[in-house]
């Protein structure tokens, strides 16, 4: 069932990613953004064990933009909103077939988000905060050359205390659930 061609090419120790996908709102509003970003990281094989091991870091962002009313006084608003998510853990790639390779990532994740509230085009309220939270994400890659593949990556982003972003203090409800991405990536070797 597992190949070990996949692994069998010369040694490579840096993956560097690029990633182009959509995103979904981990608000009620259910929106979907574009969501972009990139992972470096450093690892290897065992000799004669097949799957490789990598520690990654990576930033993703993600601009949305909603309207709706407020909760307490039913007025209408703009809301735009940016989150950068910065995160850093384990990756996990298992050769399936010649260049077909899957891969799991666990991290953990640092996430900034800023939110402008707008009543026409002035801004009504404004802020930031930091959130912490954790990333599964699973990959199909196709190592179409020695240095170079391409691939699929679904992602699971679940953050904590989402309530203290200002969203939540103007009556959207925080989704338990997270969010998820759905991107394309291009993948370099070193």
């Amino acid at each position: 069932m597992f190949s070990t061609q996949a692994g069998a090419a010369k040694p490579t120790f840096v993956e560097a990613d690029l990633h182009l996908g959509m995103s979904t709102s981990p608000y009620e509003d259910g929106s979907v953004a574009p969501a972009w970003g990139a992972m470096i990281g450093v690892g290897g094989k065992l000799k004669s064990f097949p799957p490789r091991f990598y520690l990654m870091a990576g930033v993703l962002h993600q601009p949305f933009h909603s309207q709706g009313t407020y909760s307490m006084t039913q007025e209408w608003y703009r809301m735009r909103q940016d989150m950068l998510d910065i995160s850093l853990g384990l990756r996990i790639v298992i050769p399936i077939y010649r260049g077909l390779r899957m891969y799991l990532d666990l991290m953990g994740l640092a996430s900034w988000h800023r939110t402008d509230l707008l009543r026409g085009d002035t801004i009504d309220r404004q802020s930031s905060v930091w959130v912490g939270g954790g990333i599964a994400a699973m990959g199909l890659q196709y190592r179409w050359h020695r240095l170079a593949s391409t691939g699929l990556r679904l992602e699971w982003t679940v953050y904590g205390k989402l309530g203290s972003t200002l969203p939540a203090a103007v009556g959207m409800d925080v989704r338990q659930n997270g969010k998820l991405v759905l991107a394309v990536v291009q993948s370099w070797y070193f």
